[in-house]
């Protein structure tokens, strides 16, 4: 038993990490899945490229990793 809480006790603390970053790269809306905004479509958009509608908005923040607390705004 005492393994069963050790376990779920680590599980339990890596699932909240993990929940806390990502995107959501597509939706299934009535049994249709639709992509959702890439970092991609940026550059796209800067150059004249067309993309498609996604739901959801577009971002400018092209990088998806650790963002330091002395750089938020």
């Amino acid at each position: 038993m005492r393994n069963f809480l050790q376990t779920t006790s680590i599980l339990s603390t890596l699932a909240t990490t993990v929940l806390g970053h990502g995107y959501v790269s597509g939706i299934v809306a009535n049994g249709v899945y639709t992509g959702g905004w890439q970092v991609g479509y940026w550059y796209d958009l800067v150059n004249n490229v067309p993309i498609p509608q996604t739901p959801g908005w577009y971002e400018e923040a092209l990088d998806l990793g650790f963002v330091p607390p002395t750089e938020y705004q």
